[in-house]
C-alpha cells in the first residue's frame, strides 16, 4: 500500500520466484473472492487502526497479520516483536519463582 497525498492506494505485484518451501513461510489458506476495490477498502480499514508507523506494535508485520485476519485467515501470524514479548513473559515467571526460592 502506498500513500499519495495522504490517500493510500493499493499496489499489487507477483513475485514468480517466491519460494513457498522456506521454513518461515506459512500458508494462511484461501480467502473469499474479492476485487481490487474490496482489497483496498480492507487495507484502508486495517491501516486506519494504527496511529502511526512504529518498529514496535505498528509495522509491516502487524499490517500483514491484521490484513490476513481481515481476509479470513484462520490463524493469525505473530509479528517478531510480539514473539519476543511472549518469550520474555513466558520465562519471567519461572525465573521469578526460582529467585524467590533462593532468597
Amino acid at each position: 500500500m502506498l500513500l499519495d497525498d495522504r490517500d493510500p492506494f493499493l499496489m499489487l505485484s507477483v513475485k514468480p520466484d517466491f519460494n513457498t518451501g522456506r521454513k518461515n513461510v506459512w500458508s494462511l489458506g484461501l480467502s473469499q473472492r474479492l476485487n481490487l476495490m474490496d482489497l483496498l477498502a480492507r487495507a484502508r480499514e486495517v491501516a486506519g487502526h494504527y496511529r502511526c508507523y512504529s518498529l514496535i506494535g505498528a509495522n509491516c508485520q502487524h499490517f500483514a497479520a491484521d490484513f490476513a485476519t481481515s481476509l479470513g485467515a484462520p490463524t493469525r501470524i505473530c509479528p517478531d516483536d510480539e514473539t519476543v514479548a511472549l518469550a520474555a513473559t513466558d520465562t519471567a515467571l519461572p525465573v521469578g519463582v526460582v529467585g524467590a526460592c533462593v532468597a
